[in-house]
Formats: C-alpha cells, structure tokens, sequence
C-alpha cells in the first residue's frame, strides 16, 4: 500500500488575527497535493498568534491558548473538506492552572485525537507561574 505524505513548512510570520492565521494556513494548504494522505505541520505551529496581544513576551505567549477553539475548528474543518489526515502542529494550551504542548492529529471525518508532548519548550519554565 502506498501512502503519501505532505511535510509543510510554515513560515512563522507576526499575526494581528486569528483570521491572517486562517488564511496562513489556507494558502500553505492550498498548495498540498490532494493525494496526500497525511498533511504535517511542525511544532508550536501557532506562535506567531502571540503578536496579536499588546506586546510580545512570555505572556502572550501563553494567551495564545485563547485560540485552542479557533485552532481546533479551523484544522477540523480543512481536514473534512479535503478528506485528508492532519497532523496539526502543536499548540499551547491551558488546562485548569496548567500549559501544555499539544498535537493534535484531524482525521477525515474531523474528529481528533491529542497527544500532550512529554518534552518542554523552552520556554514553559519562566511560564510556570502564570
């Protein structure tokens, strides 16, 4: 059986909105070829949404995990239109007085699964306390 893969890279660029994000991913995906099966996207792949809070520091950083939802649906939906698995990068989010580092994979019918890194991002040390 043979299966095919699509490895994006993703320019990390300075987003005023969830919405520049969206069309960020739209375009890159718009590129991938529709026989991929699986679609990967690379780690923290959301951490240009930190410049759409007032300045850039480790705090909003963590605030980008106000875009878990946002971040969910967007990838739910492109993977049910197109039919195609993704692997949706990592995102940072909050779960009760905790961060994590989670991976989201998106099947075809857009339902997900999760897998919270077992490794830390440099940063998580000074965010302990948030």
């Amino acid at each position: 059986m043979k299966i095919n893969i699509s490895a994006c890279q993703f320019q990390v660029e300075k987003v005023s909105t969830f919405l520049e994000f969206q069309n960020q991913v739209e375009d890159l995906i718009s590129q991938v070829p529709e026989d991929s099966d699986y679609i990967i996207f690379p780690e923290l792949v959301t951490i240009g949404l930190a410049a759409t809070f007032e300045g850039t520091n480790d705090t909003s950083l963590i605030k980008i995990a106000e875009y878990t939802n946002q971040y969910k649906n967007l990838f739910r939906t492109i993977s049910k239109k197109r039919k195609q698995v993704i692997i949706a990068g990592s995102h940072l989010e909050r779960r009760e007085n905790e961060l994590f580092n989670i991976a989201y994979i998106f099947d075809k019918d857009g339902t997900c699964a999760e897998h919270k890194k077992t490794h830390l991002f440099p940063a998580k040390s000074k965010l302990a306390n948030f």
